[in-house]
């Protein structure tokens, strides 16, 4: 049922089509009639009608002005106006402003069944219209979310950014991402509270983390079923003291709740090209707590040698590795590594030492997606001291690398081969009858016996998206069939999706729709009209 006012200031005229037209068959609810415009027009926001049919004479204000002052306040609501013979002219100016229609008096039945079927056509599909351009906005929104977290990741992970990504970003997002300071902040999450809902216990850890790191700038979260990153821009320098006692405070209360975290914090660095830079120095301090290591300060002296490291070259060695294209291998270690003239030198050393630590750092990242291939970095190699110890010279050092790449490459190859689209599709039928269950990237891949990381890898390269990721958007997806569909209370919706937490629910639901639950259901999945 579409809404519809009626405006004349004869009332006979409002009697007559109420009582000769059956406004509902025709598919309209009449929601006001007024003999007065000027009462009219105040009552317009609150009664939001599709179609208002008015006189066009009228003492208080004429029909063409209301028509205007309407347009102005309701947008492109549908405005048919009845005139007199002798109001032709008027006639022509109301199409001019945008009116939908005009009748001549004395309104014939025929005419106005006729006009009322035209208006019902037009306005629904209109509704049509804006219901799937509204669909695409939350398929774009959500899809920008995913190409964000994509980019990022790409970014810290495996140093790649393309000059399109960065035009991308500057449009959207509210900084400079060539020029803007940022530093980086990175969780893995190693034991969590036994809980009913483990996807949603990440997604509330992230969110109160972020909301606690932007009173110091913008931020923005990425992940991938392993780590959460949280890229904070716009950092004051003389606040980063504040920034470390903020996260180790949060990571102290997640603990006092049963949450263990790994955390690693970046310096501040200019522009996110710096990005990988960041999540090594955030990877160095999670590896000196998870390797145990007792040498911290020698891995942070080797990576202050990687101010100026040939990060292009690094982009183009791991390029030829995730494609197994060994020439491309052999070329970029000889660029890496071109330092003939005053290779015995001791400073040149070190430098070519940061670069092999870097290398080994970045195929750690990569091994660990592969971890059940039977390829693993040597965990001896796992500082800059001993890639120096072991590898004294540049000669051998570059050798290792070599080495170590291809035996990557192959494996990257090996696992692309399998039948990875049967193994998504068996993880996906898994997770449509369980979604809305206490799963996770552990339990889907022990049902369908896939590796963990393996299963990680396959969902961020076949689905574009991480496990965590498309969990939470399959339950969001099945709470706005419930919401349209059924007459369930809305706590009731929470639960039956798998969303324990009512209002971690509410709050996930109205960032990805841009509506509360309540003006979804009510707006059948459309915008309320006052957002027009």
């Amino acid at each position: 049922m579409y809404r519809l006012m009626l405006l004349d200031d004869e009332k006979v005229v409002i009697r007559g089509i109420q009582r000769v037209f059956d406004l509902e068959s025709m598919g309209f609810d009449l929601v006001g009639t007024f003999n007065n415009p000027l009462e009219a027009i105040d009552a317009l926001e609150e009664l939001q009608p599709d179609l208002i049919i008015t006189d066009i004479k009228m003492p208080q204000m004429n029909g063409l002005e209301f028509s205007v002052r309407a347009k102005e306040i309701l947008g492109d609501v549908e405005i048919v106006i009845f005139s007199g013979y002798g109001d032709f002219q008027f006639a022509q100016t109301a199409v001019k402003i945008g009116i939908s229609d005009y009748l001549l008096k004395p309104i014939k039945k025929a005419d106005f069944t006729a006009m009322m079927q035209s208006m019902y056509a037009r306005i629904q599909e209109k509704k049509e219209k804006s219901s799937y351009f509204q669909s695409l906005q939350n398929y774009m929104d959500t899809n920008r979310a995913e190409w964000k977290n994509r980019l990022f990741l790409r970014a810290a992970e495996e140093g790649i950014l393309e000059d399109g990504d960065l035009t991308e970003l500057k449009r959207i997002l509210e900084f400079d991402p060539e020029t803007a300071p940022f530093l980086l902040v990175r969780f893995d999450l190693l034991k969590l509270p036994s809980r009913e809902d483990y996807t949603s216990e990440v997604g509330m850890i992230a969110q109160s983390f972020q909301e606690e790191m932007e009173r110091y700038g913008i931020c923005e979260e990425f992940d991938n079923d392993e780590s959460m990153y949280f890229i904070l821009i716009g950092p004051e320098p003389d606040s980063f003291r504040e920034i470390r006692e903020t996260v180790a405070g949060f990571c102290g209360q997640q603990r006092e709740k049963g949450c263990r975290i790994l955390y690693g914090i970046s310096e501040i660095h200019c522009g996110i090209r710096e990005m990988f830079q960041a999540a090594t120095e955030c990877q160095n301090q999670i590896f000196t707590i998870e390797l145990r290591q007792s040498e911290a300060k020698d891995i942070q002296q080797a990576f202050e040698k990687t101010q100026n490291m040939p990060y292009v070259e690094l982009d183009h060695l791991f390029r030829a590795i995730g494609v197994s294209d060994r020439e491309g291998i052999r070329r970029s270690l000889d660029s890496l590594y071109n330092f003939e003239e005053d290779a015995q030198n001791k400073l040149t050393l070190d430098y070519v030492t940061s670069i092999s630590y870097l290398i080994v750092i970045r195929m750690y990242l990569i091994n660990k997606r592969y971890a059940d291939s039977g390829f693993v970095i040597p965990g001896e190699i796992l500082s800059a001291r001993n890639i120096r110890r072991q590898y004294p010279s540049m000669e051998a050092q570059r050798a290792q690398m070599q080495k170590l790449a291809e035996e990557l490459a192959d494996v990257i190859a090996s696992q692309q081969s399998g039948s990875a689209s049967r193994s998504v599709q068996m993880a996906t039928d898994y997770i449509a009858g369980h979604f809305h269950e206490n799963i996770t990237l552990q339990s889907v891949a022990e049902e369908t016996s896939i590796s963990k990381n393996y299963l990680s890898n396959l969902f961020k390269k076949e689905m574009g998206t991480t496990f965590l990721r498309y969990v939470t958007n399959l339950r969001l997806n099945r709470a706005k069939e419930y919401l349209l569909d059924t007459d369930m209370k809305l706590n009731d919706i929470a639960k039956a999706v798998g969303f324990h937490d009512y209002a971690y629910f509410s709050q996930i639901f109205k960032k990805n729709t841009g509506m509360t639950l309540s003006a979804y259901r009510k707006g059948g999945g459309q915008k309320e009209p006052a957002d027009r």
